[in-house]
This record gives structure tokens, C-alpha cells and sequence, in this order.
């Protein structure tokens, strides 16, 4: 985990190009990890006291739609001043999203939750960086590199220790 965060640091580190200063986007980063994590402690106890994936989901769905109202007062209103392409790209991003969120419920109720974990939540960011610096054209910097390996890293040796103890118990259920 210690090596998840030192790359989490890794990646932020700005190369100069870009406006905002701050660490505020850190904390804010650190807040959605934290509430990730959570939200996938409280996924696997849903599922193992027998709470199908559907009903999950759908749930997950409800509350993210009882948000709306939320977020359009985070926004000032509601935009109606931007290109079609906006909420065409925010409805893609949004499909991916539910896609994704849907995948995660069924991970995390068919796997264990030690692994699905690590590998979800370490190896999206270092897909995010690898793709946008493959559509962008640009080179990632060393400080993107090293927190490329970190992660990496890090995921793995989270894997790897989680199926050690699940070898060295015997009998041992899937968590």
C-alpha cells in the first residue's frame, strides 16, 4: 500500500504545463481512494450475506440518481450553454462508468476482494496514464514512470501476499 501511495504522488507531480497550483485536486484524490475503499468493504459484505449483484447495482444506481441535485447546485445551475459534444461525452464517460461499476459488483462478489481490490484500484490509474499519454503523442516524464512501476508493484505484491495467506490457511474460505 505504501508503494500505491508514493505513486499516487508520482503521478501528481506537474511537469509545469498545466494552470492549477495547489494540493487541494490531492486531498480530493486521497478522499475518492478512501470512499472507493469503502465502498468496496461494504460491496463484499452485501455479497457474502447473499445480496445479489442486481440489487446492488441497482441500489448503487438510485443513489447516484437521488445526486443529481447535487451536483447540478455544485455547477451553479444547469448548463445549457455547451456544444452538444459536452454531454455527449459526459454521457460516454458516464456509460463506462456504470459499465465499470457493474463489472466491479460482480468482481467483488465472485472474487476475492483482497485481489479485486488491488487490482482495480491500483491498475486503473496506471491505464489512465498509459492511455493518455498514448493518444496525446507525449512522453511520460520520470516521475510518471516511476509511478507506473510503483503501482504496478505495489498491486502485485498486495496479490501476492493476499493469495500467500489464503495458501498458508487451511480450509481457508474466500474472502
Amino acid at each position: 500500500m505504501v508503494l500505491a501511495l508514493v505513486a499516487v504522488v508520482l503521478f501528481s507531480v506537474s511537469t509545469g504545463d498545466g494552470g492549477d497550483s495547489g494540493w487541494l485536486y490531492l486531498v480530493l484524490a486521497a478522499a475518492v481512494c478512501v470512499a472507493w475503499g469503502v465502498q468496496a468493504f461494504f460491496m463484499r459484505k452485501a455479497a457474502l450475506a447473499g445480496v445479489d449483484d442486481a440489487s446492488t447495482f441497482g441500489w448503487m444506481t438510485i443513489s447516484g440518481l437521488l445526486l443529481i441535485p447535487v451536483a447540478v447546485l455544485m455547477m451553479g445551475g444547469l448548463p445549457l450553454g455547451f456544444p452538444w459534444q459536452a454531454p455527449a461525452l459526459t454521457a460516454g464517460t458516464q456509460l463506462l462508468n456504470a459499465v465499470g461499476a457493474l463489472f466491479l459488483v460482480m468482481a467483488m462478489s465472485r472474487g476475492k476482494a483482497s485481489i479485486v481490490a488491488p487490482v482495480t484500484n491500483a491498475l486503473a490509474p496506471v491505464l489512465t496514464i498509459v492511455l493518455s499519454l498514448l493518444f496525446f503523442g507525449a512522453a511520460p516524464t520520470g516521475f510518471q514512470i516511476a509511478g507506473i512501476v510503483l503501482a504496478l508493484v505495489g498491486s502485485t505484491l498486495m496479490v501476492y501476499r493476499a493469495e500467500k495467506s489464503t495458501e498458508l490457511v487451511p480450509g481457508s474460505a474466500v474472502s
